[in-house]
């Protein structure tokens, strides 16, 4: 089993530092694009699609609007 090293964080970031500084602008723009999607990675909705997701909700917990399993829309997808 191999065991996995995590180095402390003061070092990490001390490394990081000194990797950005020598880095070019594609590895700069690929460090960019990978703590720019952490950062953006929680969804966001519009007023309009809230409404229209709690009023399902609802529905369906009224009985009004019915739920599908993972197995059950699976197979709606595969047939249509």
């Amino acid at each position: 089993m191999r065991e996995e090293y995590f180095m402390p964080v003061p070092h990490l970031k001390e490394t990081l530092h000194q990797l950005i500084e020598t880095a070019d602008d594609f590895k700069l723009e690929a460090i960019n694009t990978l703590l720019q999607a952490e950062e953006n990675s929680a969804p966001s909705y519009s007023v309009n699609e809230l409404e229209a997701i709690y009023e399902r909700r609802n529905n369906f917990l009224l009985g009004k609007e019915q739920g599908f399993s993972v197995q059950e829309f699976i197979k709606y997808v595969k047939q249509n």
